[in-house]
């Protein structure tokens, strides 16, 4: 670097100015004794450039003033624009009763046992609830990953998706159903965002609107929200980034910093943990109702499960995992 205010700056401008290159420069310098070298010569022109382009050797001080705009604020002139976002609100259920939890059926690559152990355990306990907790569609066709040809299309999971909700609303004609999109679920929207933008706002394309949850009196809770059974709060999995670990459920308690239930990782476990106020906090991860032995990861310790979770009055609860083992046997 150099000193904008050194004395030979502007010979080396007007010399520069005649067309002279940076060598006749330098020798033209040490003819007048002055022992100037191409490294500095090359700073100086360089910043001549900058200088031509609005830059300035002075050090005079800028005017710094603001420049008010005109009309002034309080005579009605710009003001603080509204944010653009969505609410972001927890869906709260806070009647009493027992509610069976259950996720990752990916239809059409469901369990059928596993969906009926639910279902007649759910009938036993007179269910006030039922939900469903992501990934229920697998929505196979829209996926990111490699498809295997002469898989079913994306047809007929809405098909049998239609077909399992309405059958489950025929064991439950009074029970609240609440459909949680998960990560699979939410494929289809993704799909339309990136590759159809321009028909992503036609609703009537919307998973939930092709499954007719409406028409079922069932729920849709969409955007990642939480879900509050009492004061549990109930997750698919995918609101957070991340594999799971080796135990999905001390992975949520690592990110969620309190008691939570979730699905996701078609897994089941449990972790209890005590905080340094001796606050007693508990995480579950359920196992999935889906085949466990899929072509793209045949090898696994995924298991069949779900859990019935009792509200109490007051909010308090009380988790009950379940896993369906090889046998049959709910364990």
């Amino acid at each position: 670097m150099f000193d904008p205010a050194d004395p030979d700056i502007p010979e080396i401008k007007r010399l520069r100015a005649e067309g002279a290159s940076i060598r006749e420069i330098v020798r033209q310098l040490q003819a007048q004794g002055r022992g100037r070298g191409e490294l500095f010569i090359s700073e100086v022109i360089k910043s001549m450039a900058v200088s031509e382009k609005g830059a300035s050797f002075s050090d005079k001080k800028r005017d710094i003033a603001p420049r008010l705009p005109d009309p002034a604020p309080e005579a009605g002139g710009p003001k603080l624009p509204e944010p653009c976002h969505a609410e972001y609100k927890a869906v709260e259920v806070n009647e009493p009763g027992v509610w069976g939890v259950i996720s990752d059926i990916h239809i059409p690559y469901h369990d059928k046992r596993t969906i009926e152990k639910f279902v007649e355990e759910c009938q036993e306990k007179r269910v006030s609830g039922i939900l469903l907790n992501g990934d229920i569609l697998d929505c196979y066709q829209l996926s990111d990953f490699l498809r295997e040809p002469g898989a079913p299309q994306m047809k007929e999971e809405i098909l049998k998706g239609r077909e399992f909700l309405a059958w489950l609303r025929g064991k439950f004609p009074k029970a609240r159903i609440i459909y949680k999109e998960g990560n699979h679920d939410d494929r289809l929207k993704r799909y339309l965002a990136r590759r159809a933008p321009e028909i992503y706002e036609l609703e009537d394309i919307w998973l939930p609107n092709l499954l007719r949850i409406n028409d079922l009196g069932a729920e849709w809770v969409g955007d990642k929200r939480v879900i509050m059974l009492g004061k549990l709060p109930v997750i698919h999995g995918h609101e957070y980034s991340g594999g799971g670990g080796v135990m999905p459920a001390r992975w949520f308690y690592l990110r969620t910093g309190g008691s939570v239930l979730g699905g996701h990782f078609h897994q089941p476990s449990y972790y209890p943990f005590r905080t340094i106020r001796d606050e007693e906090v508990g995480c579950w991860s359920t196992g999935c109702a889906c085949f466990l032995s899929p072509a793209y990861r045949p090898l696994n310790q995924w298991a069949h499960g779900w859990a019935m979770v009792e509200i109490h009055q007051g909010g308090g609860y009380r988790v009950h995992p379940r896993r369906l083992l090889k046998s049959g046997q709910v364990a």
